[in-house]
């Protein structure tokens, strides 16, 4: 029986020994006044408070409980950041592609003359067309106004010259269209030059911040 009741005051010892020291506890009542003590009221429970030892010694800080709107906003955060993370990814992936396809710069200017030569030769040849179709057209109201022309050749000008100015009207508008994708093309290949020079610009950088290796000063030389 003495040996039990030795292990129990033995026991109590090393519990008052390791325990934690005191800490008071320190808030912001509803009027702005710092208060403190050993516990917080449970109004206050919410707002955030310090812990300090009893050296004065501020122990550990506790933020305040977040409200919903501070929840939310921290989720919009969370979803900024990862929405930023996918989009570095992505444009990593699309600076390698960039680089793999465009060795050099002359390479973006060589693709960016090829493409707008083809789209030049496209117009130029519906250009042609449609300089033959205003000829006709032209022709066409020339004979329909003469004087003692049948009423079935009138008929028949008049149908044509309808299809004439469709088909005018559909040539027009793919040299238009043809037009915009050479100004789209130029903006596409000057914006793949411009990124190229950053990319370059950006290794260029990573490489001089990066650190030199010496060689070993205690490796003795070959003689």
């Amino acid at each position: 029986m003495r040996y039990y009741n030795s292990l129990i005051f033995i026991s109590f010892l090393t519990s008052n020994v390791y325990a934690a020291p005191p800490t008071i506890k320190c808030w912001t009542n509803e009027s702005g006044v710092k208060e403190c003590g050993s516990a917080i009221p449970p109004q206050y429970a919410s707002q955030g408070h310090k812990e300090m030892n009893t050296k004065g010694e501020i122990v550990k800080q506790v933020g305040h409980e977040k409200s919903a709107e501070e929840r939310k906003a921290l989720v919009e955060q969370e979803q900024k950041a990862l929405e930023s993370q996918k989009h570095s990814k992505e444009q990593e992936v699309q600076d390698r592609k960039l680089l793999d396809l465009y060795p050099s710069e002359s390479d973006i200017e060589a693709a960016k003359n090829g493409k707008l030569e083809s789209i030049k030769a496209s117009v130029d040849v519906t250009q042609k067309q449609l300089d033959f179709y205003l000829l006709s057209l032209k022709e066409a109201e020339k004979t329909i106004n003469l004087p003692g022309l049948k009423k079935e050749e009138k008929v028949k000008l008049e149908t044509h010259i309808v299809t004439l100015k469709e088909q005018i009207n559909k040539f027009q508008q793919s040299i238009d269209h043809k037009k915009k994708e050479s100004e789209a093309a130029i903006k596409e290949y000057d914006d793949y030059l411009l990124r190229y020079r950053e990319i370059k610009r950006r290794v260029m950088s990573e490489k001089m911040s990066a650190p030199i290796n010496k060689p070993n000063s205690t490796t003795s030389p070959k003689q």
